[in-house]
């Protein structure tokens, strides 16, 4: 999972679809011709009485924009267009929008009776713009969710250090949640309309800074979007674009792999995602604002076993501390994993295994070559030191707690 940083809850969201947001104004495109396939796009903004409003069309790498308004006291406008076949349009007062997802000879209907109307409107007329909206409610309600929680942590300015390390920790984690709730939720609504062109909207969203899906991490989901705008909307510009993009992606990740086995202080730790012995989830970046120990063990490894009786005596004394341990088990099965973390009192804090024995990725990411191994990580996610095993461990601990 992306990590979610605090610095993002404190961004206003912005919904996207576009890797440039250079504009240019086609107004030539506007026509007015009653005929059956013009698009029209009609509405009352009656509490945005004064402004100006932006009728924009979505080109791959620009906004066009078509038409613009300034709404009298009534708040009613109509723009109409001429388009060739399915594309997505923007109405936007100052920075914000709403999205639209037409066919020629549509006609939809926006309303809003409060401000803003971009968070309070409704749509009629457009089964995909209906679609398009409920995305565009969900996020705007996670949006407010993470600023809420950048609300929370600057109201702790004044506490202590461990107090402010104990409340980041927990909106990091919150904030997770939100991002991960959001993304399921566009997975699903992409998983279910792929026969429209509402998916490639759809792939490009972002809460604060992070992108909804990025590459390489969510790969599949770019790669089904592809698959499905070929196969149903295969002469829409976006299509040809996306495809454009996926395949620069792909090789940018590919020039940009991490290294493998050479990690030591001074590195920052590469991620880690792992199923828990529950069947859950669990990535090491999730603990980012803790000092963690992240260690490499098996059940049938002897000098392992021998370690862990100093790994809980140490977790015990420095938990409060704002510190915590990420096993990786190099087991081949679950039963002997999961009774060995039971006969050893481990169960206090994180276990993660793909059970793959020696052909384990995490431990050949890390280079790994015998256990146990660990590395020592500060809050930002940097390795302080290597292989602290007896003393060594509580020693490096009290340098850095104090006692």
């Amino acid at each position: 999972m992306k990590k979610i940083l605090i610095l993002s809850i404190f961004s206003i969201v912005f919904f996207t679809a576009c890797s440039n947001n250079s504009q240019t104004n086609d107004q030539s495109q506007n026509n007015t011709d009653n005929n059956d396939s013009t698009l029209t796009v009609t509405g009352n903004f009656a509490p945005a009485a004064g402004t100006t409003i932006y009728f924009e069309k979505l080109s791959p790498n620009k906004l066009i924009r078509l038409d613009s308004a300034t709404l009298g006291v009534s708040g009613t406008f109509n723009f109409s267009h001429k388009p060739d076949k399915n594309d997505i349009y923007r109405i936007r007062t100052g920075q914000q929008g709403i999205f639209l997802i037409a066919q020629p000879g549509e006609t939809i209907t926006l309303t809003a009776d409060k401000k803003p109307v971009t968070k309070h409107y409704e749509v009629s007329g457009s089964e995909e713009s209906k679609l398009a909206m409920k995305m565009h409610q969900h996020l705007t309600q996670s949006a407010e969710q993470l600023q809420a929680l950048g609300n929370e942590y600057s109201a702790a300015k004044d506490k202590s250090k461990a107090e402010q390390q104990q409340i980041l920790t927990r909106i990091n984690k919150e904030a997770d949640a939100i991002m991960t709730n959001s993304k399921t939720k566009l997975n699903n609504m992409i998983k279910n309309n792929k026969e429209s062109i509402f998916i490639y909207l759809a792939l490009f969203q972002q809460l604060g800074q992070n992108m909804i899906f990025s590459f390489p991490e969510d790969e599949e989901i770019f790669d089904f979007v592809l698959k499905n705008m070929q196969e149903y909307n295969p002469d829409v510009a976006y299509t040809e674009s996306l495809k454009s993009d996926i395949n620069k992606m792909r090789m940018q990740s590919e020039q940009k792999q991490p290294k493998k086995g050479n990690y030591g202080v001074g590195d920052i730790a590469p991620n880690i995602t792992l199923k828990t012995p529950d069947g859950e989830t669990e990535s090491l970046h999730d603990l980012r604002g803790q000092y963690v120990l992240l260690d490499f063990w098996a059940a049938w490894c002897r000098p392992c076993r021998m370690e862990n009786p100093n790994l809980v005596s140490t977790y015990n004394k420095y938990k409060s501390d704002n510190f915590t341990i990420f096993q990786v088990s190099l087991d081949k099965t679950k039963e002997r994993w999961v009774n060995g973390i039971e006969k050893d009192n481990l169960s206090q804090w994180h276990h993660v295994s793909d059970l793959k024995y020696w052909n384990s990725e995490s431990a050949a990411l890390y280079g790994v070559r015998g256990i146990p191994a660990n590395f020592l990580l500060n809050p930002e996610g940097e390795i302080i030191s290597t292989n602290l095993r007896g003393p060594a461990l509580g020693k490096k601990l009290e340098e850095i707690f104090g006692h």
